[in-house]
């Protein structure tokens, strides 16, 4: 502000010394046009030196910068400082977005850098130390509150972290830390860095989350690892399952949310929402037919059953008929009177 206040004043005050003398002695020789062009020629010259100077001194500060919120401060101060010496001829505005986007995509990717760091960091501690304790907790909400939380005030299209992300609470700090970074955008938005910040989530984010768990199942899987082996290797595959199924999605719809493409997030966020969600319960009329179609079902199979023991044949109808003792006497008599007839 004191930069911008002491260039309009040495400015304004150099048009009216030389500018209104030039004026009001105004002769159509060419020496009187020579000097007016060259009072003009060294006011541009001495305001682009210095505005070519300042540019350099904000750069500078611009990277100590951590908070959006200063940086917003800062983008304000210099557009009004612009504006102000746009009076004169000398508007600097378009060279003011290629500082402040850089500096506001480098806030968001801090904050990403450092949950991937806290990441790898927690995966290598439990991994030395044979321990899988800290990477599952019980401590989760029931499923029903899933979809009850899922929508904020601020935007109808809006989801909340998924409550399942705590019972990982690696990948529950992951995700709040990719938050923190897209919450930064909301103080000092610029159209800029749209497409490097979806380049840089695929790439710097995602890839690198994907590459940290996937060294981490293969560690994990090594012959001879110490401690709770068994359990390490379990949760490794299912923080991998997790990640590729809620984290991911999440992300990528919450980082389309708040670019603005509130399409592009409602896509991604319905599609989180059917993996989430539970088959809705039946109303009890459908349960009611439901339960009738199976009794009747179970009622067909044993008719079915009865019906085929009526049909097998029996020992009478395959010539096995077993007969009265009486009646088998009586046979063998008759043979022995015919084999004395005959003899006879």
């Amino acid at each position: 502000e004191r930069y911008r206040t002491r260039m309009f004043e040495i400015t304004t005050q150099f048009n009216a010394i030389f500018r209104a003398r030039q004026t009001t002695h105004v002769t159509a020789s060419a020496a009187g046009d020579s000097n007016n062009q060259v009072s003009i020629s060294l006011l541009s010259m001495w305001t682009s030196r210095r505005i070519h100077s300042f540019l350099k001194v904000l750069a500078a500060e611009l990277n100590v910068m951590e908070d959006s919120a200063s940086l917003r401060d800062a983008l304000d101060a210099c557009v009004f400082f612009s504006g102000s010496m746009g009076r004169l001829g000398a508007d600097f505005t378009s060279q003011l977005p290629p500082l402040f986007e850089q500096k506001m995509l480098a806030i968001v990717l801090h904050s990403w850098k450092e949950g991937t760091t806290q990441l790898a960091d927690t995966l290598k501690i439990c991994r030395d130390a044979g321990v899988a304790s800290p990477l599952v907790s019980t401590a989760v909400a029931a499923a029903e509150n899933i979809n009850e939380g899922g929508e904020t005030t601020s935007s109808s299209v809006m989801m909340s972290p998924p409550r399942q992300l705590m019972a990982l609470p690696p990948l529950g700090r992951l995700v709040n830390a990719c938050l923190t970074g897209l919450n930064e955008l909301r103080r000092c938005l610029l159209p800029g860095i749209f497409s490097q910040l979806r380049e840089s989530l695929e790439q710097d984010f995602l890839l690198e989350v994907k590459s940290i768990l996937h060294a981490h199942e293969r560690a994990v899987m090594t012959p001879g690892l110490r401690g709770e082996a068994v359990q390490l290797r379990e949760v490794a595959k299912e923080m991998k399952e997790v990640t590729k199924s809620i984290v991911f999605p999440y992300v990528r719809g919450a980082t389309e949310l708040s670019l603005g493409n509130e399409d592009g997030a409602k896509e991604y966020f319905d599609r989180l929402r059917a993996v989430l969600a539970p088959p809705p319960p039946l109303p009890p009329a459908e349960v009611e037919e439901k339960e009738g179609e199976e009794a009747r079902v179970v009622a067909g199979e044993e008719k079915v059953e009865e019906t085929t023991e009526a049909s097998e044949p029996t020992p009478m109808e395959e010539g096995n008929a077993v007969q009265p003792e009486g009646a088998q006497e009586t046979e063998g008599w008759a043979d022995e009177g015919i084999d004395n007839i005959d003899t006879v």
